[in-house]
């Protein structure tokens, strides 16, 4: 959600934004529609397949590209055993994973 504001940042990574709450809050999910429709930046969108939802992927991307909006996304393999592992886990210490991914992206974007 910081994407809409118009912070001046040149790329942004969210990392499984909603995963955990977005199958029973349907307000996350509207909100996070809201947020790539508004967002000022290009966003690379990561989730290990293992995190608690993938629809954060699948929705946010089918919003982004209707809206024409810079937004690339990526379902990585399972990290870890459990969903945690795949959510937290992954953000946190998956660094060789995702990392040259990230960095490519940001490169990408003259960062």
């Amino acid at each position: 959600m910081a994407g809409e504001r118009a912070l001046e940042v040149k790329a942004l990574v969210p990392f499984a934004p909603g995963a955990m709450s977005w199958d029973g809050n349907p307000f996350v999910a509207d909100r996070l529609r809201q947020a790539v429709r508004q967002a000022k930046a290009p966003l690379f969108l990561l989730q290990a397949q293992n995190d608690y939802s993938l629809s954060p992927t699948h929705v946010l991307s089918k919003e982004a590209h209707g809206n024409g909006k810079d937004f690339r996304a990526k379902i990585y393999p399972v990290f870890g055993r459990t969903n945690q592992d795949g959510h937290w886990g992954f953000c946190s210490t998956g660094t060789d994973v995702w990392g040259p991914d990230v960095l490519a992206f940001l490169d990408g974007n003259n960062m």
